[in-house]
């Protein structure tokens, strides 16, 4: 870790709206050798794919978000490179989540029991 002290960090969160994914799943069904699961016509999205699309942007804390429906991967790049040379907005995304964890450990400190499984009253 000694070699990355010092380079800027950016968490960058990368958006594509529900629906173009299904758009270019269908165009993909297989890739890699893996089969995806996708919509089927006038039925709701399958369970699976709701929960990869929140469980991937939890907690959702970033420095920068970009939308691949409407940036090319060079316009991606582009939005990074300038931040990075713009400096990261402060505090960081690192740092609003290390002070959110910090919090969330004092609380529980102060109230251990919350949050704990209690034994079964007898």
């Amino acid at each position: 870790m000694t070699r990355l002290d010092g380079l800027p960090v950016l968490f960058v969160g990368i958006y594509c709206p529900l629906p173009e994914i299904l758009t270019r799943r269908a165009g993909a069904p297989q890739a890699n050798g893996i089969s995806y699961e996708i919509q089927q016509h006038n039925r709701p999205v399958p369970p699976p794919i709701l929960a990869w699309q929140e469980a991937v942007h939890r907690p959702g804390v970033y420095d920068l978000t970009l939308d691949t429906s409407t940036l090319s991967a060079q316009a991606c790049a582009d939005r990074i490179q300038a931040m990075l040379e713009a400096g990261p907005p402060r505090p960081t995304a690192f740092e609003r989540l290390a002070k959110k964890r910090r919090e969330e450990a004092e609380k529980l400190a102060r109230h251990p029991a919350s949050g704990a499984p209690q034994p079964p009253q007898t």
